[in-house]
């Protein structure tokens, strides 16, 4: 993608690309550069005829205006051949995998961005600590099109350098975080906040027990490492988990022996059982959370 961009800014570039990857923002905004370069009128398809095509990137506009021709289908690919010849317009093909590009055809990848470099655009773009910016970046769910909505958001509310209770106040926290309040609340034996954030979630009994189970899991992994005399540092190396969720982990251990989160994770893993199979009511779920507080 860098490639890509220094060629615009050089003005060497070509007119056929392939844009491979799952990175679908980023994608939009290098079309968006092309079209303030070019001053090209951005054409998309997602069915398409070969012919119909062939035409539109042939095709010499009134007064040299030029198209941008985006094909949004994978199996575009394969008819690229066809198509290529010199022309004023452009054609991009989007893929989500990698494909061999015909002569001619730059393929310009668009890999998804780390949590590191999520985190970098987000202090890039707010006045935010970097603790901050990755609760905000975790909150977005790893996704540019969403932390670029929260940004935007955020913004929009306050001039201020943003704080957690900004970002709770203003950006949706999915369900798996209000969660980890709901646990904090069970561990804390705060009975009537963690009910409230139970009747808050409006989410189905068995989904909710599948989050209570991934994070007493994540708990009870903590623990075990940390009992291993490892650092927070190298169990957030091992386990991938986010380094604040990991502090979270290691605050709620706090509360539980290993053989009493042992318990609990078997205890929601039989649940979850027979809930599926039919041999108890998902309404157990509420008793359940009374039960390990």
């Amino acid at each position: 993608m860098n490639t890509f961009l220094e060629s615009i800014n050089k003005g060497t570039f070509g007119n056929y690309f392939i844009f491979s990857g799952e990175e679908r923002e980023m994608m939009k905004n290098c079309i968006k550069i092309l079209q303030d370069k070019t001053g090209a009128e951005v054409l998309r398809y997602e069915d398409y005829d070969l012919n119909n095509i062939q035409k539109l990137v042939l095709n010499k506009g009134l007064f040299g205006s030029k198209n941008i021709i985006v094909v949004d289908n994978p199996s575009f690919v394969s008819e690229l051949k066809k198509v290529i010849k010199p022309t004023n317009n452009y054609l991009i093909v989007i893929t989500s995998k990698p494909e061999k590009p015909p002569v001619g055809v730059e393929l310009v990848e668009f890999k998804q961005l780390t949590v590191g470099e999520l985190v970098s655009f987000t202090q890039n773009n707010l006045k935010i600590t970097k603790a901050n910016a990755k609760l905000l970046v975790a909150v977005s769910e790893n996704s540019l099109a969403i932390l670029k909505s929260n940004i935007s958001k955020l913004k929009n509310y306050t001039s201020e350098k943003i704080t957690e209770e900004h970002i709770e106040r203003v950006c949706y926290i999915p369900d798996n975080f209000k969660v980890f309040d709901m646990i904090d609340a069970v561990c804390r034996k705060e009975a009537e906040k963690a009910l409230y954030i139970y009747h808050k979630l409006n989410e189905n009994n068995v989904k909710l027990l599948s989050l209570l189970y991934s994070q007493y899991r994540k708990i009870l992994a903590v623990k075990s490492m940390l009992e291993q005399g490892k650092g927070t540092d190298e169990i957030v190396k091992i386990t991938k988990i986010p380094k604040f969720i990991v502090n979270n982990c290691i605050k709620m251990s706090k509360y539980y022996s290993t053989r009493a989160l042992v318990q609990i994770v078997d205890k929601i893993f039989d649940l979850d059982f027979k809930i599926k199979t039919g041999k108890c009511n998902d309404q157990i779920v509420y008793s359940f959370i009374l039960y390990i507080m």
